[in-house]
């Protein structure tokens, strides 16, 4: 994740000149029990993401990268791979190259949970509808609750990526589990521990990144 995170970093900074620390704080890793509740909890939160901060009203509805769109639509997740280390390698050698000169096509396939592999594509696929209607009716009981509007599609394709939130998050549970155990215990045992020294891109073979296209084809 520290490969992900530090080449996300450096490709969306690159694009919106960001100077600085990419992100809020490092990645932590998040144990997820064997148990359907939180199996099922985790992917609630992951496909909540828009609706229930009131940027988008349906899960759908968001003009990004979303997983929801590849589960229900059927619709391959894809994106272009550019190796950098071959661009910087072409730079150096006086060559001229395209956008698209070495880069690779790829498609992603998303892994089901754990506790639903058993299901067929169609039950897995409406397991999903369900939740994602579950998160779509709160989201809208809590807006009435509290009289909150939508800010919808065109005022989040407005935003400008270098305006910050008055308010910051909450430290992140690093545990997840169902019944009465506490969700936010931290187990040193499972909590894997970070390395001393950091990988170089070189080591990994190469610097390549993964970016995903505007829409899904």
């Amino acid at each position: 994740m520290q490969y992900v995170d530090s080449n996300i970093a450096r490709e969306v900074g690159a694009l919106v000149e960001w100077r600085g620390p990419f992100w809020a704080r490092r990645y932590s890793a998040i144990v997820v029990s064997n148990e359907e509740e939180a199996q099922v909890s985790r992917l609630r939160y992951i496909l909540a993401h828009g609706v229930k901060e009131n940027l988008v009203e349906r899960v759908l509805d968001w003009p990004g990268v979303h997983a929801a769109r590849a589960i229900l639509e059927d619709k391959p997740l894809t994106g272009y791979w550019f190796d950098r280390t071959q661009e910087y390698a072409a730079r150096n050698r006086g060559e001229e190259f395209g956008r698209l000169t070495y880069a690779t096509e790829e498609t992603f396939s998303l892994s089901r949970l754990p506790c639903w592999a058993h299901l067929s594509h169609e039950e897995y696929r409406q397991r999903v509808a369900e939740l994602i209607e579950e998160i779509e009716l709160d989201a809208r009981a809590a807006r009435l609750e509290r009289g909150l509007p939508v800010l919808g599609v065109g005022v989040v394709l407005r935003q400008r990526p270098h305006t910050q939130p008055n308010k910051t998050k909450k430290p992140r549970c690093r545990r997840v589990a169902q019944g009465r155990r506490p969700l936010c215990e931290v187990s040193d045992r499972l909590v894997p521990t970070r390395p001393a020294v950091r990988e170089s891109p070189a080591a990994i073979g190469g610097e390549r990144w993964i970016r995903l296209s505007a829409h899904f084809r």
